[in-house]
């Protein structure tokens, strides 16, 4: 990873052999903080993403009046979190007046550096709601297995316990009918 500029790219290089020997080297650049790339990820995740430099965001999927919200400086506590502690954050936060449910993660160069925080979100609203579905769906779950259960339980019972205590019965009338089966 490199940054230049606040912006952040991944750097990777090949060398060229030939022969045994290196006869130079081939270098891809790929800017990661680029709007096209961190959309495809926003697509892909469907969570909002941001690339922070520092304390501020270098390129993100926020938008805020039509505009991306780049510029914007994170909280000081979690700057200090993720910048200094070298951790990460995860937890409720605004930002641009919307609540989020929020990861922001510290990328750390070789030397243990932070270089940039990656910064992933999704509304608190929308992560609610799936919550509650989810909790709903449990229940369900919880009331159709036990009642499977019941009727599971009913139906061994029976086998186990119904049987014999037929089989009493029928002979405790045999023998109050005098008839003994002798």
């Amino acid at each position: 990873y490199q940054v230049i500029d606040n912006m952040v790219y991944v750097a990777y290089s090949a060398p060229i052999v030939s022969s045994g020997s290196i006869i130079g080297s081939a270098t891809s650049l790929c800017l990661l903080s680029s709007d096209s790339f961190i959309d495809d990820i926003k697509e892909t995740t469907g969570s909002e993403i941001s690339i922070i430099v520092g304390d501020t965001r270098a390129s993100t999927t926020i938008m805020k009046d039509g505009q991306r919200e780049t510029g914007t400086k994170i909280d000081a506590k979690i700057s200090k979190i993720v910048n200094q502690d070298k951790k990460d954050f995860i937890g409720e936060v605004k930002v641009s007046d919307v609540s989020y449910m929020v990861k922001y993660h510290p990328v750390l160069d070789e030397n243990g550096n932070v270089l940039f925080t990656l910064f992933t979100a999704n509304r608190t609203d929308e992560v609610k709601s799936q919550l509650k579905k989810i909790k709903i769906l449990a229940i369900i779950i919880v009331v159709v297995s036990s009642l499977f259960g019941m009727l599971f339980l009913n139906f061994i019972l029976g086998r186990i316990i119904k049987r014999p205590v037929k089989a009493i019965l029928t002979v405790a009338n045999n023998l109050e009918q005098g008839n003994i089966g002798i």
